[in-house]
């Protein structure tokens, strides 16, 4: 579906996704559209996974879908979750052959896993994302210091959660890129 022509207040929205997701006022942060924050606290990319496959869209379909998925299999010592992703793109692509689909790029943090291992995963989400012909937000430049290191000032204590530093720097990235859409 090309979004391009539609009005702003009749496209749908949706985030889907783990706790930041979830903690986000979407429907706040973009009133022009119709958005649906479908972020699930602590779920893994299985979780994702079978939520799509037990018919999570067969009703009232998006017309984008920002997706967010990974750090809590991270947070658990799982760091060999490209394949995982990828079988996550490929239901969402089978699913919704009809909305545009944006895959964002994991966030840099600073407990639990090298930003190494999330460059690399990050790096396999934008191939995976052209591979299946779908759009990639690479959010992770934005959440980083000079330093090269997670920019505390995005980062609440626990170093995963977003401060409103965060949720400013990524919706500020999704305007950009539904005014480029």
């Amino acid at each position: 579906m090309d979004t391009r022509i539609l009005q702003p207040s009749r496209i749908k929205l949706a985030f889907i996704g783990d706790s930041l997701t979830e903690a986000c006022d979407w429907q706040h942060r973009f009133p022009e559209y119709d958005v649906r924050n479908l972020g699930i606290s602590g779920e893994p990319i299985e979780g994702l996974i079978n939520r799509v496959l037990e018919g999570y869209f067969s009703g009232d379909k998006p017309d984008m879908l920002f997706v967010m998925t990974g750090i809590n299999n991270l947070r658990r010592g799982d760091h060999a979750i490209a394949d995982r992703q990828e079988r996550l793109l490929s239901v969402l692509h089978r699913s919704l052959p009809d909305t545009m689909i944006v895959i964002q790029s994991l966030l840099p943090v600073t407990m639990w896993v090298p930003l190494s291992v999330i460059e690399e995963l990050n790096a396999d989400f934008r191939t995976m994302a052209r591979d299946f012909s779908m759009e990639y937000l690479d959010l992770y430049p934005l959440f980083l210091a000079a330093d090269g290191n997670a920019d505390a000032a995005c980062l609440e204590e626990d170093g995963i959660h977003l401060t409103p530093e965060g949720y400013r720097r990524w919706s500020g990235e999704i305007e950009r890129f539904l005014q480029q859409s």
